[in-house]
């Protein structure tokens, strides 16, 4: 497995590499259309990159059915 794939994201980084503002990232998330962030203590720690371009993937072959 590549080594970026290991990466965790934090709010910021996934949506600067998402291309979404902060507002149309939390409202996404709000809506339950985004996986769950690793957290602990109920604090976002990030999410693995790799769960984060599976999410990309999956959304834009669903959106070309």
């Amino acid at each position: 497995m590549e080594k970026n794939q290991l990466k965790l994201m934090n709010v910021t980084e996934t949506s600067e590499y998402l291309g979404l503002s902060s507002t149309t990232f939390w409202r996404i998330r709000q809506k339950g259309l985004f996986p769950k962030p690793i957290s602990s203590d109920g604090v976002v720690i990030g999410w693995p990159k790799k769960e984060i371009d599976n999410w990309v993937h999956d959304s834009f072959a669903s959106a070309q059915s």
